[in-house]
């Protein structure tokens, strides 16, 4: 089944000519907006912002920016421009229509979090050449994992030799940074984590089960992936046994319900002052409940989704469906304490996995971010510039400034007031690239009309 969905996914890989547009040769510039400071939570009202190529050139009182007879102006009265978004945990399966769908939705870069290595850079070295049109891309390459690996795109660590062996093979083929599983014995996870920041590399990714979280901190693993690891440490302050598979590490999460803030305070103390943020990706579990509903594929989201994909999705590998749709309140407020407890959260949607759709899951994490009761600002840092400061990038990405690359999303709605208001697009800025609501609408068509033709190849099952 997964080399089906491979080899079909091949299928969508080429760029349509069409879609490119020669480079604009003015500036662009942004009248009247109203700009997002994600960084205090303000609006600066009735700003000028100036594109030149890629970048930001100036923000300016509005009016007061004289143009240019070859500059292009785009009103943004009574408009919101913001950063655009940043979709933290997603695996690119199918990524012409990946990138296209994410580019419609204001999502501008993305961290692909384990496929085949070959496959990855290439995706990242197009994105970022324009050969494919979509979000710029962080990359970690293949999983590292135990025996046997959980993923078949993984690279299998057996021991401590094997592990620092396949870190460094990674780091020298150009990952970003390297991702740890959930398989994996205790001594190749510390020896991941080790080649890794000797290296000067993030290590992310899942807490193993052999790997307690307190363990994960002291080693320095710089981000967790799903909550993985609190179900056990919560379980244990709860007076539980130590979990025993991942499965019950994920079940376990609904002992935090028994414990009071004075028990685990001091354990979230500890992430705060280790680093360690937390990409908790409730959407992709709120979106695994869907799949007990009847009518799940009646969705009008599929016309945009391939039907390899979509057989993926329906292949019986989701066994956390029937726990899903109870534990993601509970995970919410995890979230929400993790906040107050000031441990850096970043948003991430899980894409590829069932029901996650390209883009659009990504506001929908903001908005349980927000249900969790996380202020609209704070959700919104955290699909901005706070994943921007994790990876190192934020001198370039994640906020409005002079100099930085120009990716922005110009909205009809105030975010500040609803996070939702996000998925009220007018226009989108790819790297000072304008595509407007009209183009937006058009890359989606085109989107439709491939799959519409593969399905016509390869029906739905």
């Amino acid at each position: 089944m997964f080399r089906e969905w491979l080899i079909f996914a091949a299928v969508s890989w080429c760029q349509d000519a069409a879609q490119q547009r020669p480079a604009h040769t003015g500036r662009i510039v942004i009248r009247g907006v109203a700009v997002v400071d994600v960084d205090k939570g303000v609006l600066i009202e009735n700003q000028d912002v100036v594109i030149r190529g890629e970048n930001v050139e100036a923000i300016v009182a509005g009016d007061s920016f004289s143009a240019g007879d070859e500059d292009e102006i785009v009103d943004g009265s009574s408009r919101f421009l913001i950063p655009a978004l940043v979709d933290a945990h997603v695996h690119f399966a199918d990524p012409q229509n990946f990138a296209e769908m994410c580019l419609v939705h204001g999502v501008t870069l993305v961290r692909d979090l384990g496929g085949e290595t070959g496959q990855v850079l290439k995706n990242r070295a197009d994105l970022e050449s324009g050969a494919m049109l979509g979000p710029q891309m962080l990359v970690t390459g293949a999983i590292l994992d135990g025996k046997p690996p959980i993923w078949p795109f993984s690279r299998v660590c057996n021991s401590a030799e094997e592990a620092a062996a396949n870190a460094d093979y990674l780091i020298e083929q150009g990952v970003d940074q390297v991702k740890v599983y959930s398989m994996l014995k205790s001594e190749a996870h510390a020896a991941i984590i080790e080649t890794a920041h000797s290296l000067g590399v993030l290590a992310v990714g899942h807490v193993p089960v052999s790997v307690t979280l307190e363990e994960a901190i002291e080693r320095g693993q710089n981000e967790v992936q799903h909550l993985t690891g609190f179900g056990d440490c919560l379980g244990r302050l709860a007076g539980r046994k130590r979990a025993a598979d991942y499965v019950q590490d994920f079940s376990n999460l609904d002992a935090f319900e028994e414990l009071t803030s004075e028990q685990y305070a001091p354990l979230f103390a500890k992430i705060k002052a280790a680093g360690m943020a937390q990409c908790p990706t409730l959407i992709v579990y709120q979106s695994m409940a869907t799949m007990l509903d009847p009518k799940v594929d009646e969705d009008p989201r599929l016309q945009c989704i391939a039907p390899y994909i979509h057989s993926f999705w329906k292949s019986g590998r989701y066994e956390f469906a029937k726990y899903a749709g109870e534990i993601v309140p509970v995970m919410q407020k995890i979230v929400k304490a993790l906040h107050e407890a000031e441990v850096p959260l970043i948003c991430g949607s899980d894409l590829a996995n069932a029901y996650v759709f390209p883009g659009e899951s990504l506001h929908q994490e903001m908005a349980l971010f927000q249900e969790a009761g996380i202020a609209p600002a704070e959700a919104l840092r955290s699909a901005t510039i706070r994943p921007c400061r994790h990876f190192g990038i934020e001198d370039r990405l994640g906020s409005i400034a002079a100099g930085r690359t120009a990716s922005l999303v110009l909205l009809g709605r105030n975010p500040l007031e609803d996070v939702r208001n996000t998925q009220a697009i007018e226009a989108v800025f790819l790297r000072g690239r304008y595509l407007s609501r009209t183009a937006l609408d058009d890359l989606q068509e085109g989107v439709r009309r491939r799959v519409k033709a593969i399905e016509a190849e390869f029906p739905r099952r």
